[in-house]
């Protein structure tokens, strides 16, 4: 298996006002922030930053126990879950873009 990513080899890529933007009006579109009002979203994208994964970059693992949060501004994402036989499925995918927002189902 892969090993999970480690957040010190990223390349940080935008904590500025406009990366700010772009969260803002991402976020403000998204299921999981449904209930915060733009303020709110601003108030919490302010401590988040922007980071580059190299392709096929394990995010999390299956039982991991992590402690942050990832938003896909750009890029794929797989889902993939252990078969019990040593293999791992794909159960869920997403591709988005800066004008395109898209959530896990089977998280």
């Amino acid at each position: 298996m892969d090993r999970a990513l480690d957040f010190n080899e990223l390349e940080e890529t935008g904590i500025g006002k406009k990366f700010q933007d772009v969260l803002c009006t991402m976020l403000d579109s998204s299921y999981l922030f449904k209930d915060f009002n733009r303020q709110e979203i601003e108030q919490h994208v302010h401590y988040m930053h922007g980071y580059k994964a190299p392709k096929g970059a394990v995010l999390f693992q299956e039982g991991g126990r992590d402690s942050h949060l990832i938003i896909i501004t750009v890029g794929k994402a797989k889902v993939l879950k252990d078969d019990g036989m040593g293999s791992n499925k794909q159960v869920d995918s997403l591709s988005t873009t800066l004008n395109k927002t898209q959530s896990f189902n089977n998280i």
